[in-house]
C-alpha cells in the first residue's frame, strides 16, 4: 500500500500497524481486539482469560492479507524464545478460509473482533490479554502523502478528522 501511495496510484490508505514512511501524513483511526479462534474441544476454549503464555506451543495459521502479517509477527514477538519460536504458517487466502480450517481441530488463528458478526459453527473466540491484564489490540491508521493536493484526499482527510479526531 504504501508503494501505491509513493507512485500517486492512491490517494489514501488505511493500514493495520504503524508504518514509519518518509514523505507520508498519518492519523490514528481505531483499534480492534485481537482475539483467539480455537475449535469448540479445544483447551483454550474452556479457559475464560487467555494470555500470551497459554498460546505456547500452539500451531497458527493466519492469511497474509491484512491484518495477518500484522497478527503474525504479534504472535511471533510475544512468543518468541531463544532457541525456539512459534509455529505460525501463513497463507494466501482470506480470514473467512482461514476460520475455516479452525473446526478441523489442527490450527488455531488470530482474528479482530470485526469478525464477531460471523462466527461459524463450533468455533470459539476468546480476547487476548497482555501479562499486564489489558486485551490485547492492533491499530489502524490512515497514510497520504505530505505532498498530495487532490480535492478529493482534502475532502476525505476532512471527514476522517470529523470521524477520529486527533
Amino acid at each position: 500500500m504504501t508503494q501505491a501511495l509513493h507512485t500517486r496510484s492512491i490517494d489514501f490508505a488505511v493500514i493495520s500497524g504503524d508504518i514509519p514512511e518518509i514523505g507520508l501524513q498519518r492519523r490514528a483511526m481505531w483499534t480492534e481486539r485481537v482475539m483467539i479462534m480455537v475449535h469448540e474441544g479445544h483447551t483454550l476454549a474452556q479457559k475464560e482469560r487467555i494470555y500470551w503464555p497459554d498460546l505456547r506451543g500452539e500451531r497458527f495459521i493466519l492469511p497474509r492479507q491484512d491484518p495477518g502479517s500484522d497478527l503474525a509477527g504479534m504472535v511471533t514477538a510475544r512468543l518468541i524464545e531463544p532457541g525456539w519460536k512459534p509455529d505460525v504458517e501463513t497463507q494466501e487466502v482470506s480470514r473467512e478460509n482461514v476460520a475455516n480450517l479452525v473446526p478441523i481441530g489442527r490450527y488455531v488463528t488470530l482474528t479482530t473482533d470485526t469478525t464477531l458478526g460471523r462466527i461459524l459453527p463450533g468455533i470459539v473466540l476468546r480476547d487476548i490479554h497482555e501479562m499486564s491484564g489489558h486485551i490485547c489490540h492492533i491499530a489502524y491508521a490512515g497514510y497520504w502523502r505530505s505532498d498530495n493536493s487532490s480535492p478529493a484526499l482534502s475532502r476525505l482527510l476532512k471527514l476522517v478528522g470529523e470521524r477520529y479526531p486527533p
